[in-house]
């Protein structure tokens, strides 16, 4: 008697390792899209906050010039932020016997200019 081996598949065919491929590179497109877009608007956010930070530096010195009776002023932050400059003008509001001033803030920076205002209170002379 001769006698018959049942041949066992054992194993993935081609189409289902293919198949686990596409669905394996599909997810990966996705996580490193999702990740390249967190990691631009972290940048894009960082950015923002930094330059926030800056304007309000120039509007805090612009304060204090002011202060000692200097009505306008601009100038370079230095060499840490290549590209950046500011400029300040103080306007009296009212009275001058008030003493009040709308001081306007103004940052220049390669991404465009940004612009903040507040109010001084000097003690008059």
């Amino acid at each position: 008697m001769i006698r018959e081996r049942a041949i066992a598949c054992e194993g993935f065919t081609l189409i289902e390792i293919m198949a686990a491929l596409a669905i394996l590179g599909t997810a990966m497109f996705i996580l490193v899209d999702a990740h390249y877009s967190a990691f631009r608007l972290f940048e894009e956010s960082r950015e923002q906050i930094i330059e926030r930070q800056l304007l309000e530096r120039v509007l805090h010195e612009a304060e204090l010039e002011v202060m000692a009776g200097e009505m306008s002023g601009a100038g370079e932050l230095g060499a840490r932020y290549p590209g950046y400059s500011y400029s300040f003008d103080a306007v009296q509001v009212g009275d001058e016997r008030l003493g009040l001033f709308e001081v306007h803030a103004s940052l220049d920076t390669p991404n465009g200019d940004r612009e903040l205002s507040t109010y001084v209170y000097r003690m008059p002379e």
